[in-house]
């Protein structure tokens, strides 16, 4: 390991850089070294009389996220950064004696900034404290991971060797959350670390980044799977000029296809980094194809177990010992290796073990299947949840659910085992990936739970006017009573679904004031797949619907939406 790469973060203090050194930058303003001191110290006079030791961090803007970071740290005080501040996870924090501090959204909490102040103070950023982070909660609940100041030095230290000659002084963005341990490393730590810049807040959506931060470049962008699989109209903007010199991506496999698209795009493939939570960082590799095989990071040692499980043994690790992984590998000539399934990804069915890859692997090798993924449910049964490909939504306009779902089975029979097909199945748009990527197996669950907003298969928006595919399933409470002999949906239920729908993906805003021209025509019936065409008036209020399927129309008006007088 280089020795201008030891330490870089257990020794970080004020003397770090001048103090005209840019941090951070943002649409409107840029933030130099003195700006970050000044609210550090200001962050660490107030956070004094606390009695907290302990604080979860939970900040959107990343420059005040590191604010906080390293005033707690400084302080010697044990940080925790979740993934998300849903009120379970606020609990469970709450519960280890967390206070809270940044913005967890309609709680009380510390803040980082109260207005403008001197402080009286100096800095203390040299990390004294904890950092505590947490897995996905892909195969169950997230798993508390504490980081000591070397494991974090060791991270940086294999990034800046592996890449840091090629990065230079490139500001860095990112589509990831540092409230996840791979954006915290790459999009906070590792910049600040080594004197580059940061952008302020992460973007939600790869367009924007790309136009924001053209005249910016040369920038590196920090990315997961889930938006390098769905780049549609941003692509041609990576053949430009001013596309980011690098493209990084983790959290979960990119497929080959996505890789090689990007790679024919701009000329090289993102950089993936293998990793987690609780291993640090493991390999990397830029697929050619789907046979690439990983490259371990600077200091990394790998092994095939006798099981077949690769074994990581780094100083990004807790203790100094061969760690065991749950994922399959092979070896693939010199140090490298190549992936195979979960190891851990087993449920048993019926007293035989099933295979949820496999499970997924048979539904993907079906044309009409564009994303799947496979779960055990109670009762012991698997229930997968699929997004369906062009051919499949021809497939369903045909042969209707009951239909497409039986077809489903049959084909699924002849490739797997009797216990491993799915008994129960939902369709989606989009399987619920969190913003690092992730599949979170509670949100998979909940899927399966009686809804009150049906599965949506479709979206496509293009700017006021949405145009949405729904599946009413059979199973939807608002059958219920509505009538035992023949169930149909109340009238009222779609209107609501409109409203939520139009909030949910146009930004509705307002009281609901009342409606024009509603007419409802065809009863929608259980099973029946309904197309909503929703055009949205902002300035107006108004709100204009039509629904049908291939029973014919069922409803179509005006709703319309303000401020209350």
């Amino acid at each position: 390991m280089p020795e201008q790469c030891r330490e870089v973060f257990s020794s970080l203090g004020p003397e770090r850089y001048p103090p005209g050194h840019i941090v951070s930058r943002g649409p409107e303003q840029v933030l130099l070294w003195r700006d970050l001191l000044a609210a550090v110290a200001s962050l660490q006079a107030r956070l004094a009389d606390q009695a907290s030791r302990n604080w979860a961090l939970f900040e959107p803007d990343t420059y005040d996220f590191a604010v906080a970071l390293l005033a707690l740290l400084g302080l010697g005080h044990r940080v925790y950064i979740p993934g998300d501040c849903h009120p379970a996870t606020v609990r469970a924090l709450q519960q280890q004696g967390c206070s809270l501090i940044g913005n967890f959204a309609g709680l009380e909490n510390f803040t980082i900034h109260a207005g403008e102040e001197s402080p009286t103070r100096e800095p203390q950023i040299q990390p004294l404290g904890e950092l505590v982070v947490f897995t996905s909660g892909s195969s169950g609940q997230p798993k508390a991971i504490a980081k000591a100041g070397r494991q974090i030095d060791a991270e940086l230290a294999a990034l800046e060797q592996q890449w840091g000659m090629q990065l230079q002084q490139n500001l860095i963005a990112g589509t990831v959350s540092h409230q996840h341990f791979y954006g915290l490393l790459f999009s906070v730590l590792w910049p600040l670390c080594q004197g580059r810049s940061f952008w302020r807040s992460p973007f939600v959506d790869p367009t924007p980044l790309l136009k924001q931060l053209a005249p910016l470049a040369p920038f590196a962008w920090i990315a997961s799977p889930a938006h390098l699989h769905r780049l549609g109209d941003a692509l041609p903007l990576l053949a430009t000029e001013q596309a980011p010199q690098l493209i990084f991506s983790s959290g979960g496999p990119l497929q080959t296809d996505a890789a090689l698209q990007i790679a024919e795009t701009r000329g090289e493939a993102p950089i993936e980094v293998l990793g987690s939570s609780e291993t640090g960082g493991i390999a990397w590799r830029q697929q050619c194809d789907s046979d690439t095989p990983w490259q371990p990071l600077p200091g990394v040692r790998t092994r095939i177990g006798a099981d077949g499980a690769l074994a990581i043994r780094s100083p990004m690790l807790a203790r100094d010992a061969w760690h065991h992984s749950a994922d399959s590998a092979k070896p693939a000539g010199g140090s490298g290796f190549t992936l195979g399934a979960r190891l851990d990804r087993i449920a048993k069915i019926e007293g035989k073990r099933v295979s949820l890859p496999a499970v997924e692997q048979a539904l993907l090798a079906l044309d009409w299947i564009e994303e799947a993924a496979a779960l055990p449910l109670p009762g012991q049964r698997i229930g997968a949840v699929i997004v369906l490909s062009e051919a499949g939504h021809a497939g369903l306009a045909v042969q209707l659910l009951p239909g497409l779902l039986r077809q489903l089975r049959r084909d699924l029979a002849a490739r797997l085992p009797a216990a491993a097909v799915p008994r129960r199945f939902r369709l989606v748009a989009r399987l619920p990936r969190n913003p690092q990527g992730k599949l979170p197996l509670s949100d998979l669950r909940a899927l399966f739970q009686p809804a009150l907003l049906p599965p949506l298969l479709r979206c496509q928006r293009d700017q006021d006017t949405l145009k949405l595919q729904l599946l009413v399933r059979s199973d939807s409470p608002w059958f219920n009573g509505h009538f035992p002999s023949a169930p149909v949906l109340p009238g009222v239920v779609l209107l609501k679904w409109v409203e939520d729908y139009a909030r949910r993906e146009l930004g509705l805003q307002g009281e609901f004031l009342g409606m024009k021209g509603v007419k409802f025509q065809q009863l929608v019936r259980p099973n029946t797949l309904v197309t909503f065409h929703l055009d949205y008036n902002s300035m107006s209020g108004w709100l204009t619907f039509a629904a049908r399927s291939s029973d014919g129309d069922h409803a179509r008006g005006k709703l319309r939406f303000g401020a209350c007088d």
